[in-house]
């Protein structure tokens, strides 16, 4: 006799005999899949019904190892199961694809139940549990980013790519707390994954700013799925969820005679950084950055910060504006539009208006302390010039980015690109020249944004914690070192970070783009 005619009738006879009972127990089987399996072949399915109501759709659940992975209910139809009289119509049993939802080419323990609808009592079915392997496609993994991190390093890395063709560009999508936030494609380059032969050109890799996409200052569960091309089933990446917390950037100044650290601004679902101080010390110029709608509506320009209120407003003519500096008297202010990619230097009045055209190819600039020439990077080719506003004569320095003139006008930091370290270069009245580049740090850290103290005598600037060499992914804190050089020191204490500093000469106090960490105050010991 065929054993699935031998199930139902076995199945029938239970069915008619307990009948005449009450709160009878439902009956069914887990058919079907066992074993290694493809990915389209990676199901719990079969049948369930309740003796005492046989039009009743019994709610159904999965278990691999014991563990919930899978809920659905027997409603679906069957023809053999119409034949046999199972349950009415023979809607009476279930199909559940577990690709994605149960770890690869790993035996697993797949139990099937059903729920007695009159007690509400889970019942195994019969010829399970099973055991099951999955294999298919993708593979990958769930790399990089976890715990707390800045609006740069809010991201989700990792690759995806498909075993039986490494050639193909696997689809990835993002979800956090279980809501999708992202999708993207794995073709990014990663040498490592060139290396280890993944993926040809090592081409397999992905990453994705979940800046804006998620709320910031808490921490939310970030699971990445890929999908197969053939099944079209998402499934999860290797060491996926990771948690992670985004934490906004907010203006924050330190006051060297109280030691005290002080949080001016705070934009939900925003952050503020790069701020540049007024001369009078009453309004610090700094990017915004965030989202207003996304994924529509990005803002990215500079703002103008009242220190007073702590009130923040756009300055009209800069939209797209990022690195902004007041110029010596307080009227203009110089800035370049790399948020809107136009890596161009503009003027505006510090009131706000039209914006006017200094030099195209030229960003992140510093004003002579006479307010006659300024200093800029040339990001074409990685080069410092000098441009004299009124004749437009230029002088070349040296390469490197971030430049910032000292007080006296009589020197010029700045921190080279490849290494990060601090540097300073004498120049003339003229801006031009006198001597070699001077080198203030060496040490594998990398160092960022130097600003002067009001007197010239000491340097301040922003590095990284461990030395990984990546300013856009690590955390930095604000230290000092003197001009002429010596061991550096720390500044900001050890609530949160610091990043993009700047002194106001005539105040004593730095400021900086911040965050504080959970459960710490804004206040040096």
């Amino acid at each position: 006799m065929n054993l699935g005619r031998l199930q139902f009738g076995l199945a029938l006879l239970i069915v008619s005999t307990c009948a005449f009972s009450q709160n009878n127990l439902p009956v069914g089987f887990h058919d079907f899949q066992s074993g290694v399996q493809q990915a389209g072949g990676c199901i719990a399915e079969g049948w369930a019904a309740d003796p005492d109501s046989l039009s009743v759709d019994l709610p159904v659940r999965v278990l691999a190892d014991g563990i919930l992975v899978a809920e659905t209910s027997a409603g679906m139809f069957r023809q053999d199961l119409l034949d046999a009289g199972v349950c009415l119509d023979g809607t009476c049993s279930f199909e559940v694809n577990l690709f994605g939802r149960i770890t690869n080419g790993v035996d697993h323990q797949i139990t099937a139940q059903a729920q007695d609808a009159q007690t509400g009592e889970w019942t195994d079915l019969g010829a399970t549990p099973k055991t099951l392997q999955c294999l298919g496609t993708p593979e990958g993994y769930h790399d990089g980013q976890q715990g707390g991190q800045h609006n740069f390093g809010c991201t989700a890395d990792g690759w995806a790519a498909d075993p039986k063709n490494r050639d193909l560009d696997l689809k990835v999508r993002v979800l956090a707390d279980d809501v999708v936030v992202a999708r993207t494609t794995a073709n990014n380059f990663r040498p490592d994954l060139e290396a280890a032969g993944v993926c040809p050109g090592g081409t397999c890799a992905f990453r994705v700013l979940l800046w804006g996409r998620i709320k910031p200052d808490v921490e939310h569960s970030i699971t990445v799925q890929a999908q197969d091309p053939e099944t079209r089933v998402w499934s999860n990446l290797s060491q996926t969820p990771r948690q992670l917390r985004c934490y906004r950037f907010n203006l924050t100044t330190y006051d060297f005679a109280t030691g005290r650290t002080k949080l001016i601004s705070d934009m939900p679902n925003y952050s503020q950084f790069n701020p540049r101080w007024s001369p009078d010390g009453k309004k610090i110029a700094n990017i915004v950055l965030g989202w207003k709608k996304f994924p529509t509506d990005f803002l990215c320009g500079t703002h103008i910060t009242d220190v007073a209120t702590g009130t923040t407003t756009p300055l009209e003519g800069a939209d797209g504006g990022a690195t902004a500096v007041f110029s010596p008297n307080g009227n203009r202010i110089l800035f370049d539009r790399s948020c809107a990619g136009d890596s161009s230097l503009y003027l505006v009045r510090a009131s706000g208006g039209q914006r006017r055209l200094v030099r195209a190819d030229a960003v992140e600039a510093d004003w002579s302390p006479d307010g006659r020439r300024v200093v800029f990077h040339q990001p074409s080719d990685g080069s410092l010039r000098i441009r004299d506003l009124d004749e437009g004569r230029e002088t070349f320095l040296g390469f490197g980015i971030s430049p910032a003139w000292s007080p006296d006008g009589h020197w010029i930091a700045y921190n080279t690109d490849d290494t990060g370290d601090i540097w300073k270069i004498e120049v003339d009245k003229s801006g031009s020249p006198v001597g070699p580049p001077i080198q203030l740090t060496n040490d594998p850290l990398f160092e960022k944004k130097p600003t002067w103290s009001g007197d010239g005598k000491t340097i301040y600037f922003g590095s990284e914690h461990d030395g990984h060499g990546d300013p856009l992914d690590e955390e930095f804190d604000i230290w000092a070192i003197s001009a002429s050089g010596g061991d550096r020191r720390k500044i900001t204490p050890d609530t949160g970070m610091g990043l993009d500093v700047s002194f106001w000469k005539k105040g004593g106090r730095l400021a900086y783009g911040g965050y504080q960490l959970p459960g710490k105050e804004r206040s040096t010991e």
